[in-house]
């Protein structure tokens, strides 16, 4: 398994193409549409909403990183447009609870094996 720096992602939106880019190191999350940079931000805070204008239209960037990897982008009626930005990004967040998960009950059943006998 190797480290990959960047996270890319493409999504279509209508005739528009919608590039999203996560860079682990620094934490900066860019989007562009058709080659035109929307939003290059550095996420600090585990929530963070931000507002895009896309094809004229006015959109909200949803990003939620605490303990499991969420990032949408909903128009300005509410409705959602795209379901996740970075869905690679989100499969691993996953894993990596599962695994966390399934470490600590193991740890936690071997204690108890321990003290009961």
């Amino acid at each position: 398994m190797r480290f990959e720096r960047f996270q890319r992602k493409q999504h279509h939106h209508g005739k528009n193409i919608i590039a999203v880019e996560y860079d682990r190191l620094t934490t900066r999350l860019s989007i562009s549409c058709n080659g035109d940079k929307l939003l290059s931000k550095y996420i600090f805070l585990p929530y963070m909403t931000t507002s895009i204008v896309l094809a004229g239209e006015r959109f909200s960037v949803r990003i939620f990183w605490f303990i499991l990897w969420g990032a949408k982008l909903i128009d300005e009626k509410g409705c959602l447009v795209i379901d996740e930005l970075l869905p690679e990004r989100r499969r691993k967040s996953i894993g990596h609870c599962c695994y966390l998960g399934l470490i600590t009950s193991i740890k936690l059943a071997l204690v108890y094996i321990a003290s009961t006998q």
